[in-house]
C-alpha cells in the first residue's frame, strides 16, 4: 500500500500480534499523528477496543559527525505510543482482523490482529538470544514475540518424541520483517558439548510471502531448539512475530502466508483472486467467470463442443455474451466441471491417463521424483487455461511444475515464468498458478505434473489442476488506497487497477457508493510517467493479465458536514461490452472521513 502523507495518522507497529478468542488483552501500537486518538475501529461488534493511554515518543539523540551532517539529517524516532485494550468474545471468528485508530486528523491505516482458538503466550521478558537461555514451550504452542535489534535471534526449546512430526511456522504482519526458522539438536559433539547441530532451516525468501515454515519428523526423542531470526539479520525496527509449533495432524493448513496475513476472519466476498496457489478451484468456476463479462440480451451464447462433448463458451468471441445474471436463462447456465482423481502408475508418457476437457484433476506428488502424466485431445484451434491449486503446501516447499507436451514429447509450455530482474542481468524463475496457451492445431497432447526440485514429495504435496477453455473476463480489480481522509474543499485520489483476463476487450465502469453526504466522486486523468526500457520477459502473455489504471477523485465540497467516525464507502465495477452493461460486482470497502481544513482545529 502507498505510504500515507505526513498529515495523515499512520500506524507502524503493534505488539503483541494477537490473542485467544473470548479473552481480554492489551496491545501497544506506535505511529505518527496519533495525538488525540479517541476510538478503535474494527468494523465488527464482537471485537472491540478502547484507548488506555497515549504518550509521546522522544526522538533518539545521536551524534552526527560534521562530515556527515546535511540539511536533511533528522534525529530518528518520534511519534506516539498508544496502549489499547482489546476485548474478544466467544463469537469472535479466529483469523486475521483489521483494526484502526480514529484521530482528529482522520482514520489510520489498518494493522492486523490475530485471534486464535488456542491459548497464546508471550516471549519471556528475560533475554533468550542464546541457546542456553532458550524459553521452554509446551506443545502445541503459539507465541507472541518480537525482534528489536539487527542480528537478534530468539531461542525456544521443546521436547519431541521419537517419530513425532511437527510443523513449526513463524509469521509477521507487514513487510518490515522477513523471518527465518532454524531447528537445532543441542546434544553437542565430542569436542564441544555445547555445540548446536543444525538439522533444518527455512527462510522462504519469496516475493509472495514473508513467513517461514518447517515440517520435521524427529528420528529420536529429546530436547530440541527452535531459533527465530531475520533474513541475514535485517531488522529495521522492532518487529513482531507469531511462532506456532504443533503436531502436523492437528493442523488443517500449514501455509504460513495463510495463517498470519492472508486468511482474514471475515474474507471479503468481493475479492477476486485467480492467481494464487491457495485459492479454491470449484466445479462452478465457469459460472463465476461468466458473471465477470456480459450477457447480450436476445443473443444465444456461442458454444463449442470439447472432446468431452460438453458445450462451453467459445474463447474466440470475447465480445459476445459470456456471463449470466443470476436467475436468467438457467438452461444456458454453464455446466459444472467434473473432478477426476489420478491413478498410479502414470510416471511415463506411455502410462498417461486419458482425460477429457474441461475437468479438475486431483493428484499428489507422493514421493520425491514422482511425475503424473495425462493425455488429452484438442479438436481445432483452442485457447485453454490451466489453473493450479496446492492447498496444503505451497512454494517454496512445494514448487509445482506442469508442462504441456506434443504427441512426440516436445515441451510446448510450462508454468515456470522467466524474466529479467534485480539490476537487469538476473534471470528470475518462479512457478505460476495460472498458464494460458493457444493450441493452434488439433491433435493429441500430453500434460505432466511434478515438483520442480524433484527432491520432495509426500501426502501433503497434493494439487488440483483445472483445465478449461479460456473465457474473456474482468480479472482482479484492486483499490490501492485503504482509506480516504478528506479535507473540506480538497480532493483525494483513489487508484483502481483493473486486470483483463483471457482476451477481455470490453470496458469497465467504476463507481463508488455510500459516500458521506456532500462528498462527490469524479473521474481524473494524469500524465503517464516516463518509463525506462522494459526488462526482457519470456511469453508474459501466458502468465500475466493485461492491466489498466483508473483514477477517481473524491472531493468534499464547501459546507460538507464533518464526521466524527468513518463511513464505509463501497467501490464497485461493472463490465461493459458493446455498450451492454453486465452485473454490478463489489471491489472493496474503504473508510471515509470528512475533516476540517484547519489542522489545529477539531474535526467535528
Amino acid at each position: 500500500m502507498p505510504e500515507a502523507s505526513a498529515e495523515e495518522p499512520l500506524l507502524t507497529f503493534s505488539f503483541p500480534l494477537g490473542g485467544q478468542k473470548g479473552t481480554k488483552f492489551e496491545i501497544e501500537v506506535t505511529g505518527r499523528g496519533l495525538t488525540g486518538a479517541y476510538a478503535v475501529w474494527t468494523g465488527v461488534e464482537d471485537l472491540t477496543g478502547r484507548i488506555l493511554k497515549i504518550e509521546e515518543i522522544k526522538p533518539e539523540e545521536k551524534k552526527i559527525e560534521a562530515s556527515q551532517a546535511t540539511a536533511e539529517a533528522k534525529p530518528p524516532g518520534g511519534g506516539q505510543r498508544v496502549l489499547l485494550e482489546v476485548v474478544t468474545s466467544s463469537l469472535t471468528l479466529p483469523g486475521a482482523h483489521d483494526f484502526r485508530l480514529v484521530c482528529p486528523r482522520g482514520i489510520t491505516n489498518a494493522l492486523t490482529l490475530q485471534v486464535s482458538e488456542q491459548p497464546v503466550v508471550s516471549e519471556k521478558a528475560e533475554v533468550h538470544d542464546q541457546p542456553e537461555w532458550a524459553q521452554a514451550l509446551d506443545l502445541p504452542a503459539l507465541v507472541n514475540g518480537q525482534l528489536k535489534e539487527p542480528g537478534e535471534v530468539d531461542y525456544y526449546s521443546l521436547e519431541a518424541s521419537s517419530g513425532q512430526e511437527l510443523v513449526m511456522e513463524v509469521g509477521c504482519a507487514g513487510r518490515k520483517l522477513n523471518p527465518t526458522l532454524t531447528l537445532f539438536d543441542p546434544s553437542g559433539s565430542w569436542f564441544d558439548p555445547k555445540r548446536l547441530k543444525r538439522i533444518a532451516f527455512n527462510d522462504d525468501v519469496s516475493y509472495r510471502t514473508r513467513g517461514s515454515k518447517l515440517i520435521h519428523r524427529f528420528a529420536s526423542g529429546g530436547k530440541y531448539l527452535v531459533a527465530v531470526g531475520a533474513f541475514v539479520g535485517l531488522v529495521e525496527s522492532a518487529s513482531s512475530y507469531q511462532l506456532r509449533i504443533a503436531p502436523v495432524n492437528s493442523v488443517s493448513s500449514s501455509d504460513t502466508e495463510q495463517l498470519f496475513t492472508e486468511t482474514p476472519a471475515r474474507p471479503e466476498t468481493t475479492r477476486w483472486n485467480e492467481r494464487s496457489f491457495v485459492r479454491p478451484l470449484r466445479a462452478d468456476i465457469l459460472r463465476e467467470l461468466w458473471r465477470r463479462n456480459v450477457q447480450v440480451p436476445g443473443k444465444e451464447l456461442p458454444q463449442v463442443a470439447t472432446s468431452a462433448g460438453i458445450a462451453v463458451e467459445s474463447p474466440g468471441l470475447p465480445r459476445r455474451g459470456t456471463g449470466l445474471q443470476d436467475g436468467e436463462n438457467p438452461a444456458l447456465s454453464p455446466p459444472l466441471i467434473s473432478v477426476l482423481k489420478e491413478k498410479e502408475p502414470n510416471d511415463a508418457l506411455a502410462q498417461a491417463m486419458e482425460i477429457n476437457l474441461p475437468l479438475i484433476l486431483e493428484g499428489a506428488i507422493a514421493t520425491a521424483g514422482d511425475v503424473d502424466s495425462f493425455s488429452f485431445s484438442v479438436r481445432g484451434a483452442q485457447a485453454v487455461a490451466f489453473e493450479l491449486e496446492t492447498p496444503l503446501e505451497t512454494p517454496n516447499r512445494f514448487n509445482p511444475r506442469f508442462a504441456i507436451l506434443d504427441a512426440a514429447g516436445r515441451e510446448l509450455a510450462v508454468n515456470i515464468y522467466s524474466r529479467l530482474g534485480g539490476d537487469g542481468d538476473d534471470w528470475l524463475l518462479s512457478p505460476e498458478p495460472k498458464l494460458t496457451y493457444l493450441f493452434e492445431r488439433d491433435g493429441k497432447y500430453q500434460l505432466q505434473v511434478s515438483d520442480s526440485t524433484v527432491r520432495r514429495g509426500g501426502s501433503r504435496f497434493v494439487y488440483r489442476l483445472l483445465v478449461r477453455p479460456q473465457i474473456a473476463h474482468v480479472g482482479a480489480v484492486e483499490v490501492l488506497e485503504d482509506r480516504a481522509n478528506l479535507i473540506v474543499g480538497k480532493a483525494k485520489k483513489l487508484t483502481v487497477i483493473v486486470e483483463q483476463e483471457e482476451g477481455y476487450s470490453g470496458d469497465v465502469l467504476i463507481d463508488v457508493e455510500g459516500l458521506p453526504p456532500g462528498v462527490k466522486c469524479f473521474a481524473a486523468a494524469e500524465v503517464e510517467p516516463v518509463l525506462g526500457p522494459a526488462l526482457e520477459k519470456i511469453h508474459p502473455e501466458r502468465y500475466l493479465p493485461k492491466k489498466q489504471k483508473v483514477n477517481l477523485m473524491l472531493m468534499a465540497q464547501e459546507g460538507t458536514p464533518l464526521t466524527r467516525l468513518p463511513s464505509l464507502a463501497r467501490v464497485n465495477f461493472r463490465p461493459i461490452v458493446g455498450g451492454n452493461p453486465g452485473q454490478i460486482l463489489g471491489v472493496k470497502e474503504i473508510p471515509v472521513m470528512v475533516l476540517s481544513a484547519h489542522k489545529d482545529s477539531e474535526t467535528f
